[in-house]
């Protein structure tokens, strides 16, 4: 299905962009969190748990169950959401993106778990359910009581634009995260896909980016489908070029396998955060050891700056 909002003009691929807009990864880095001496490479036991502003794990619930089950080693039941939660909390996640992907699930039945969760983190939690999908504009105010941060709309964004202006005008800016599932088309267009990424939109990625702001969103989060389980690290191109064309944070999602893809997304991709998923959660990568590999070449590229 294409498309076409009629509160707004109609989007051409092949349309100018919006202005272009610049962002400092390494200015925006929480260098709390970089270790005081080391470079990249270093182990998780070389320095303490420091949080990261800067790194979001990503954590699917089905049917109540983290799904598919948790790869760290150390946890006592990988499948609880509860625990899997508190275990990357501790090890510095800057905020969790927590999705629960039964669509026919009510918020209502969604609203006290995620309460309890909630409750027993420090860090923020970031909300989305079944790919960014609301019943009504009501709904958001169900899981901000319950304590997210931000809910996130993609589905709903597409199929009723109006209800984002509706949402933060009551709301705020702050409690949306604007997702875009995307797949390139060609080399400098990339179509935003609803529905899982079954769905196609007919729309511009960059040009959806600037309406979804400019209707009030706070932050987006950009999820490449190309590169979502690959290993490729992120789709830099697509990042940068949102990133660059709205005033407002992007979070990169979708391919990171090694921590050096962390960085490139917050350097070459100018996102303000990324998204972590397989590379935690297979037990490849400990949070630490991320927090640590990032936050070591933040901390080198300030020193030479400072040494300039």
């Amino acid at each position: 299905m294409k498309y076409s909002h009629t509160s707004q003009p109609t989007r051409d691929a092949r349309a100018p962009r919006p202005g272009r807009f610049r962002y400092s990864a390494h200015a925006a880095h929480d260098t709390s969190s970089a270790p005081e001496q080391g470079a990249p490479g270093v182990s998780s036991g070389d320095a303490a748990c420091r949080r990261s502003s800067t790194i979001i794990p990503y954590l699917p619930i089905r049917a109540g169950r983290v799904a598919p089950l948790s790869g760290i080693t150390t946890l006592r039941d990988p499948g609880d959401p509860l625990e899997l939660a508190r275990h990357l909390d501790d090890r510095g996640a800057a905020r969790l993106f927590i999705e629960y992907l039964d669509q026919d699930e009510p918020v209502e039945a969604l609203a006290p778990a995620l309460r309890r969760l909630v409750e027993e983190l420090r860090c923020p939690v970031l909300v989305s359910i079944a790919d960014g999908r609301l019943r009504s504009p009501d709904s958001i105010h169900q899981l901000l009581e319950a304590g997210a941060q931000r809910v996130a709309i993609n589905t709903s964004a597409v199929r009723h634009p109006g209800w984002v202006n509706e949402i933060t005008a009551r709301f705020g800016a702050d409690s949306l995260l604007a997702v875009i599932r995307a797949r390139r088309v060609t080399a400098d267009w990339w179509e935003p896909m609803i529905a899982h990424g079954v769905e196609a939109t007919g729309l511009d990625a960059i040009s959806w980016a600037y309406e979804l702001v400019e209707r009030g969103v706070g932050e987006l989060l950009v999820h490449s489908i190309d590169r979502a389980g690959h290993g490729w690290g992120y789709d830099l191109d697509l990042t940068r070029a949102i990133a660059d064309a709205v005033p407002a944070p992007v979070i990169a999602s979708g391919g990171a396998a090694l921590p050096q893809d962390l960085v490139a997304g917050l350097t070459k991709g100018r996102a303000s955060a990324v998204v972590v998923d397989e590379l935690v959660h297979t037990g490849r990568c400990s949070l630490e050891m991320v927090n640590t590999f990032v936050g070591a070449w933040f901390a080198q590229l300030r020193g030479g700056v400072e040494r300039a």
